[in-house]
């Protein structure tokens, strides 16, 4: 994705978004970093890099649905315990 389709998609100046993947902007808005956050669906923490934690988005699924996954992913990590 471009940065110019990043500023389309979240209404951010695409010369915004280039300083702050430069690190030359260092004073983001707190408006900004909640509109990127929900953008890549991740938390203001992992996007300052403060957790390291990876997050699924679940809204509008039902709680078969969610179960299922729930059960994946305890499953998954039975076998890495291997």
């Amino acid at each position: 994705m471009s940065l110019q389709e990043l500023s389309d998609a979240t209404g951010i100046p695409s010369s915004t978004l280039g300083n702050y993947e430069k690190d030359e902007n260092i004073d983001m808005s707190l408006g900004n970093l909640i509109t990127l956050a929900d953008f890549y669906n991740v938390s203001t923490d992992y996007l300052l890099g403060l957790d390291d934690k990876k997050y699924l988005l679940i809204s509008g699924l039902n709680e078969e649905q969610i179960a299922h996954i729930q059960q994946l992913v305890d499953d998954i990590a039975e076998n890495n315990q291997k």
